[in-house]
């Protein structure tokens, strides 16, 4: 029963993961915070079709956070509105940002990863940030997802 419920917790994470990969609305977030992962996915020894989903957390990693600008791409010669460096466990956190649209650049292994979210912040927060994962895979991809405990 435990092995089930991870399994689909890994298939939410990945699913949401995807989501915000897709061209369409931007990843909701009320919080602009959270830990950088490292993702990547292996197959399972007893079931081949199966991947396994595996994350590792990602220190001393450059984030900057840039405002969208309708029409145009990331991030051009714009100035960052912040910039962060992850800590132990991945962890990052944005200071004192106003609510908008936003590009989040990490700068991983000489390479940008670029993500966009809605930063709504709400006086009480259903999420908090060590639920919030922003996974980079070395296809490109990066985007965030909401980390769901099963009990």
């Amino acid at each position: 029963m435990i092995a089930f419920a991870l399994y689909r917790l890994a298939i939410l994470m990945t699913v949401a993961f995807l989501s915000a990969q897709a061209a369409g609305p931007r990843e909701e977030v009320g919080l602009l915070c959270g830990n950088l992962v490292h993702r990547e996915y292996t197959p399972s020894k007893n079931a081949p079709d199966t991947l396994l989903v595996k994350d590792n957390a990602l220190r001393n990693v450059s984030l900057r956070l840039y405002p969208v600008q309708d029409g145009e791409p990331c991030c051009g010669s714009r100035s960052p509105s912040a910039e962060t460096v992850s800590g132990h466990g991945g962890h990052f956190k944005f200071r004192k940002q106003s609510a908008g649209d936003y590009w989040v650049v990490a700068s991983y292994k000489s390479r940008d990863f670029v993500t966009s979210i809605q930063y709504r912040p709400r006086g009480s927060h259903d999420v908090s940030c060590s639920e919030l994962t922003y996974a980079i895979e070395d296809s490109g991809r990066f985007g965030v997802g909401r980390t769901i405990t099963v009990e």
